[in-house]
């Protein structure tokens, strides 16, 4: 009997462990891949063809991860990190530096230096 009720328990805790995973947190970011599709500044958009006039053909892109883990490449530079994501609100950090998001459907904005910095999903 002690048997059984032990393989019993066994399965119980596999099937838990199935069923919640072994990765961390998941949510609407996560899995995502953002890239650079256009600006604004001084009140004027810029469209990314715009932009490559100025920035060239170099990469931008957000890859958020599972766990609350973001890799970023801006323009070669790049770094990873840790988000957070309240409503519409994305907060990323890296070792020296956090950066407030704003997040409206498939749109992400970024705004450094009164220049917003627009992404969409890949």
């Amino acid at each position: 009997m002690k048997k059984k009720s032990l393989v019993l328990a066994m399965v119980l805790v596999l099937c838990l462990a199935m069923v919640t995973g072994c990765g961390g947190k998941k949510d609407a970011l996560s899995g995502t891949t953002w890239e650079l599709s256009g600006g604004e500044a001084l009140g004027q958009k810029v469209s990314k063809e715009q932009l490559k006039t100025k920035i060239g053909d170099k990469e931008y892109t957000i890859d958020f991860k599972t766990g609350g883990k973001v890799s970023m490449n801006m323009g070669g530079q790049k770094g990873d990190g840790k988000y957070t994501v309240e409503d519409k609100k994305v907060t990323l950090k890296d070792n020296t530096t956090e950066y407030e998001c704003t997040l409206d459907g498939d749109e992400l904005s970024l705004e450094v230096s009164s220049i917003k910095l627009i992404f969409s999903k890949k």
